[in-house]
């Protein structure tokens, strides 16, 4: 089987070893559309993340790849694949979107929205770059807020979800959650969490009820000065109204680890980090969230040996096109 690997491993324990497991590896680390349609006759199988991939694997990549019968990607979100067009071509996706027992052991993104959310809070970044390029020692511009005075909202409260409210209600913060599909005992209207979170935070996957869900209404129905909190998605907010609302106050700060410019946009015209650049009170990391060291090596390995097992459990002409 030929697999071509199209996000970076180096430094990962045993994932190049499993995938040779699999058979021939070729590995281009930050492969570009052109790259990959390149090698239209070759691949079988790809193997990819989308904080790296910046491109769709959409109907025009699948069609003009003829020998292609998997796509493994180390990740829950999907939107960096075509999964519906896939399918219907006989094109296997192993991914890791409903192996709940792999991804328990996997708290980095919940980490990192906890984090944003601290470091925008107390002006971190910006009180710190105040005195390394600055040569400034005044903590009066940076004055912030106490966590156990604030209310969360957390929309969303699937894995991440549950994880950021144990972690916000051990700093002792106020937790309110919606999810429409789950309920728990924190669980509110989406109206109550709106009027009373001073914390927005987002743990949803992207579908067409979540896309831009958080657009000019919605901001305007929530507190003033609330801080918002994204490691979900881009396209879950309307950047644009996001800017807009930084602009007046409305949102007193917005961190976020991801964008709508990812998969092959320019970074230089995102309202994000135009917003940033001028100014406004906002974090950009650039989609770190599960990217640390131990995490890849749990997500990266399960996929491969997820895939491994389906491989051995089937014919191999029931796998793929």
């Amino acid at each position: 089987m030929r697999i071509l690997c199209i996000t970076p491993i180096d430094g990962i324990d045993d994932v190049k070893a499993n995938l040779q497991k699999l058979g021939e590896l070729k590995v281009i680390s930050e492969c570009t559309r052109n790259e990959l349609l390149g090698l239209k006759d070759w691949p079988e199988v790809i193997f990819t993340n989308p904080n790296k991939q910046t491109f769709v694997i959409d109907d025009c990549v699948i069609d003009a790849l003829p020998n292609l019968r998997a796509i493994l990607t180390a990740s829950t979100g999907l939107n960096h694949i075509d999964v519906r067009y896939a399918s219907s071509k006989n094109v296997v996706v192993a991914s890791l979107t409903k192996e709940l027992a792999i991804i328990e052991k996997i708290t980095s993104t919940a980490e990192h929205a906890f984090g944003l959310m601290l470091s925008i809070i107390r002006n971190i970044p910006v009180s710190h770059e105040s005195v390394i390029k600055n040569s400034e020692w005044n903590y009066v511009p940076f004055i912030g807020r106490q966590l156990n005075c604030l209310t969360v909202g957390i929309i969303g409260y699937g894995r991440l979800g549950k994880m950021f409210s144990k972690y916000a209600k051990a700093f002792g913060m106020k937790v309110l959650v919606f999810d429409p599909n789950t309920q728990c005992d924190d669980s509110v209207t989406l109206e109550k969490l709106k009027a009373e979170a001073d914390v927005v935070t987002l743990h949803v996957h992207v579908s067409p009820q979540t896309k831009r869900m958080i657009d000019g209404l919605f901001i305007s129905e929530m507190k003033d000065g609330v801080y918002l909190i994204n490691t979900s998605r881009g396209a879950i907010v309307d950047e644009q109204q996001i800017a807009f609302a930084l602009m007046s106050k409305k949102i007193a700060g917005y961190a976020t680890d991801v964008i709508c410019d990812e998969l092959g946009g320019s970074v230089d015209i995102n309202p994000i980090v135009l917003a940033a650049r001028q100014g406004q009170n906002v974090i950009v990391t650039p989609h770190i969230g599960g990217m640390t060291s131990d995490a890849r090596k749990i997500a990266y390995n399960s996929v491969v040996n997820i895939f491994r097992d389906r491989l051995e459990n089937h014919n191999d002409d029931k796998i793929g096109r």
